[in-house]
């Protein structure tokens, strides 16, 4: 055989191949910083809190009255001053405190929601609802109202308050004394 100086080409030839060992720090170097950013995420964002909603609910506070009282000068002559003094006022007939009535509110329109709103609309009028939920059916019209009779003095009032903003259909004070609540109001569809 001759020698031609192509042996280096020899499939039996031995190479050497070295990869630089700046690729090999870089892809380290990168692998590490995706690692440490993946979990500095986690760890801030785990220890953040979700911010909490803060509803502000007003509330009536009592003022007192500031009522003129009468003092005595020297001279006899009754003169008024205006130190507050506590006022008494008297409950006007036929007005009832609405506070000593419960009332449960149920949806007789099939409309989502319609107990709430009416349940929502007599506690801002200063009623207590005690229960909110479905009527029997939802094939309700208008607006029925039952109270117990030893209740019967809220009905007009109720009755009267509702018709501000609702149809009322019927009003009677034959709910059952062994009632969990003393008024059942149903929603209807008007």
């Amino acid at each position: 055989m001759e020698d031609t100086g192509f042996d280096t080409f020899s499939p039996y030839a031995k190479r050497s191949y070295k990869r630089p060992r700046g690729f090999l720090f870089v892809a380290i170097f990168i692998l590490l910083l995706f690692l440490l950013t993946f979990i500095g995420i986690r760890l801030l964002g785990a220890q953040q809190e979700p911010e909490e909603e803060v509803v502000v609910v007003p509330t009536l506070t009592p003022q007192p009255t500031i009522a003129p009282t009468e003092s005595i000068t020297p001279t006899g002559a009754k003169k008024p001053s205006l130190t507050p003094s506590p006022t008494k006022t008297a409950a006007k007939p036929g007005v009832v405190t609405k506070t000593g009535l419960t009332i449960a509110v149920l949806n007789g329109s099939g409309t989502a929601g319609a107990a709430k709103t009416v349940a929502a609309d007599l506690e801002a009028l200063g009623y207590t609802v005690s229960q909110t939920g479905n009527a029997d059916n939802f094939g309700y019209e208008k607006v029925s109202i039952s109270v117990k009779s030893a209740k019967k003095e809220y009905l007009q009032q109720l009755k009267n308050d509702l018709s501000a903003n609702y149809t009322i259909g019927s009003a009677s004070a034959t709910l059952s004394s062994s009632s969990e609540t003393d008024a059942i109001v149903i929603v209807g569809q008007e």
